[in-house]
Parts: C-alpha cells; structure tokens; sequence
C-alpha cells in the first residue's frame, strides 16, 4: 500500500507542476526585441517579433487617428539615426528626418547626441512631426489577458503627448516629461496595441524615450478528466492507508 501511495501521490505532483508551468507568463518585451533585431537581422523590415514601428497620421488636432498605422518602408532603415553609430532603427531619408523610432543598440548611455539628454542603454527613442506620429505597435497572436507595462521619458527640452491604444480605444495618455503606465486589458488575435508619440513634433525639441513590456496570462486550465481522477484516486489510497494504520495500531 505504501508503495501505491508513492506511486499515486508522485504522479499527482508531476501532473501538477506540468500545469503550472504550462501557465506561465510569456513576456513580450519591445525593447529587447528591437534591440536583437537591429543587432542581428540584416533585414530591412520593420517588424521584429510581435512588434513593428511606423506612424500614423492625426485627425487635425494632434490626436491620433485610429487603424491607419503604416510600417516604415524598407528604404527607412538607418544605422547611423541623428548622427550616432549607437542609435538604430528606421526614419526618413535623412539623418535629423522625423518621425522615427529607434532605440540605443549599445550597452552603455549614450550622450552628446544633437540637443538630447542621456538616452539609456536599450531605451526606444521616439519622435513624430505636426502631421505624423511615431509609433510601435504589438500584435497579439494569442487571445487572452494581457498586462502592459512601461515608462515615457522625456530625452528632450519638451514634452510631448504620448498615448498607449488599444485599437481605438485610448488606454492611457500624457503630457508630461516622464510618465508611468501599468495597464491590463484582453486582447483577440490581430488586435493591436500602440505606442504613440507625439502631438505635433518639434523637430529639435521632441524626443521621447520608452521601456514597454507586455505579459500574456493564460487563464487557468481546467484540470483533464485524466488528472481529476488520479487526484480522487490519491485521495482514496492516502485515506485506506491511514485506515490501515491506524487498525494495526489498535490491533497491537
């Protein structure tokens, strides 16, 4: 009976854990991500995983206009963005043009770059113009519950609007020279979620830093019909070996 019990029981805590870290939070982190690509793909897309950056236009006011986000094209991409080796990611034609979304590729701060202030290392850095945003988009690939964390910095002498969207609907907005969001929403496959910097830029005066992560939380699984009964038989065989023990007991 002891060795049943053994059996059951072991059986139980692998099943157990099995699920558990089937559960486990998949981490979605933009600034890594853009980072390894740059680095790594000679690729001139701008997509890298779940993410990819381009612009969108506003509606007149400064305000984004919903769903009409355009990747930047293959001829966009720049190694070199405002003049520096460290700074990589995809802008117009020239070196000063806006928008753009880059990201500080080295693994040390960097400086001195136009009227800029530090920009750290694996920071994002953003900048829209009066007619167009900067943006970063996620894409979900897998529908479920989703935190979306992260940080805008002003790297800049001003501050901008700056927005997280999920499709049409404003999750968080500021205007202020650093600002922090910690948001939850449920996503479908093919929603998006963006990044949106800025309200008519200036283009000397506007840069914006971001850190932005997501996390995916698959709901629970219910436990398989399977597992439900090595459970109940566990239960069964700890209770007729107690039993057991206590009859020798009293028989002795």
């Amino acid at each position: 009976m002891t060795k049943t019990v053994w059996i059951v029981t072991t059986a139980v805590i692998v099943a157990c854990f099995s699920g558990a870290a089937a559960n486990a939070g998949i981490i979605y982190n933009a600034n890594n991500e853009f980072k390894n690509y740059v680095l790594s793909s000679p690729s001139e897309e701008a997509t890298f995983g779940n993410f990819s950056v381009g612009t969108s236009g506003n509606n007149g006011s400064g305000d984004p206009v919903f769903g009409n986000f355009t990747p930047f094209g293959t001829g966009n991409k720049n190694t070199s963005i405002l003049g520096s080796p460290s700074l990589k990611g995809w802008n117009f034609s020239s070196l000063y043009s806006i928008p753009f979304v880059g990201i500080n590729s080295s693994n040390s701060i960097v400086t001195n770059v136009s009227t800029l202030g530090p920009i750290a290392p694996g920071e994002i850095i953003m900048h829209g113009d009066e007619n167009l945003n900067a943006v970063l988009r996620f894409t979900a690939t897998v529908a479920g519950d989703y935190a979306i964390r992260g940080n805008w910095h002003s790297l800049d002498v001003n501050p901008t609007y700056n927005y997280v969207l999920h499709n049409s609907n404003v999750l968080f907005s500021s205007f202020q020279d650093n600002s922090t969001f910690n948001l939850t929403t449920t996503l479908l496959v093919g929603d998006h979620i963006d990044f949106v910097n800025n309200k008519f830029g200036d283009v000397g005066a506007d840069s914006t830093g971001l850190f932005a992560e997501l996390e995916f939380n698959p709901v629970a699984a219910v436990p398989e019909p399977t597992t439900m009964t090595l459970l109940g038989l566990g239960g069964v065989c700890v209770v007729g070996f107690a039993r057991r023990r206590r009859k020798a007991s009293v028989a002795a």
